[in-house]
């Protein structure tokens, strides 16, 4: 079992191509800027004396906001 976990390892993180590993995680560093922004500013705004409120009123927003955009969730991976 142990065996087959490194291998696995070792073939999910090969990296072919160093240039866009490298984009990959400077795109995903930027993406977790994002988040911690977007969320500082809705604890500021949102509920700022009540940090669950805000939580639960954050989750029920972005919910929504994927129900609206019709579910289209799927297709942001194909171009």
């Amino acid at each position: 079992m142990k065996k087959k976990i490194i291998s696995w390892l070792k073939h999910t993180f090969k990296m072919k191509n160093k240039k866009s590993n490298i984009q990959i995680l400077i795109i995903a560093i930027a993406i977790v800027m994002i988040r911690r922004g977007v969320r500082w500013i809705l604890d500021k705004v949102l509920f700022p004396n009540n940090e669950i409120l805000s939580y639960i009123i954050g989750a029920l927003i972005g919910i929504i906001i994927i129900y609206i955009d019709d579910n289209k969730i799927d297709e942001l991976g194909h171009h």
